[in-house]
């Protein structure tokens, strides 16, 4: 697909937002059971990645609009009085693999709300409010884990480096169902040569009918790319991603870094928040 095509399929889903509807349970998120990814369970799965590029950053939103979609035992971070930040982490990997077995390439988008660590570890922590990939293998793992991961095989993720070996265009886009649609098309600055390598590790949780699952993900050796500015998310109307960032349309502050992971290891396991 084109990116030309690309864009026009995420503004055709954009004008079609009206027509979906939004659950109202903040703690539910998806909670969709479908015969390809089953329901939710309360095991452990280790994922090892490589040769991935990711994108996150943060929106920031009023605390009013964030809290309903963080349950009870979680704290929001505050970016300001009275400020919060959604988070959105998309990244594509060229190798996924699931307690040892190999799944091929794979792409995943989380978003979700930056909360306090609930149990003091991490470098940054998250409430995951959406998680989609297009690895079926991975959907149905994070499932049994606990995590309502949903299988999205139309999410897209494109990052064309421009000649100058510093700066890139990014395309993100999802599928309409599952829900919620976005597209992101900006222009990022990437990691060059001169960018040193560092240790990170970030924390996704989620709590579902009582149960917490925590993502803990640690990447050795991540480069950052400097921050992006003027890059901004399109969402639907009428969405609850648009109750969260309370308009359709939102620009990444704070945290805006297109970066490189030769390679990171997640633990999946039932938690404490």
């Amino acid at each position: 697909m084109r990116p030309k095509q690309i864009i026009s399929l995420g503004f055709t889903l954009l004008a079609i937002g009206g027509c979906l509807g939004a659950p109202s349970d903040p703690e539910a998120v998806t909670s969709k059971t479908s015969p390809l990814t089953g329901g939710l369970g309360n095991g452990s799965v280790d994922v090892d990645f490589s040769n991935c590029t990711e994108y996150a950053g943060f929106v920031p939103v009023p605390l009013a609009n964030a809290a309903p979609f963080v349950p009870a035992g979680y704290t929001v971070a505050l970016a300001s009085p009275g400020e919060a930040n959604a988070i959105v982490r998309v990244a594509h990997c060229a190798s996924v693999v699931i307690d040892g077995q190999a799944t091929g390439a794979g792409t995943v988008a989380q978003l979700g709300v930056n909360i306090v660590p609930p149990d003091g570890t991490g470098d940054i922590n998250n409430y995951t409010v959406w998680y989609d990939t297009n690895g079926l293998a991975l959907s149905q793992a994070l499932r049994r884990a606990g995590i309502d991961a949903a299988y999205d095989p139309a999410l897209i993720y494109e990052r064309r480096p421009d000649r100058d070996g510093a700066t890139a265009r990014l395309i993100i886009a999802n599928g309409l169902d599952p829900a919620p649609p976005f597209v992101i098309d900006s222009q990022v600055l990437i990691p060059t040569a001169a960018t040193q390598a560092i240790d990170f590790t970030a924390n996704w949780w989620q709590t579902n009918r009582g149960a917490t699952a925590e993502m803990a993900s640690d990447f050795p050796n991540i480069l950052f790319g400097a921050e992006s500015t003027g890059v901004t998310i399109e969402v639907v109307p009428g969405t609850r991603l648009e109750e969260l960032l309370g308009a359709p349309r939102g620009t990444f502050v704070g945290l805006s870094v297109s970066n490189v992971i030769p390679a990171g290891h997640m633990h999946v396991a039932p938690a404490s928040p």
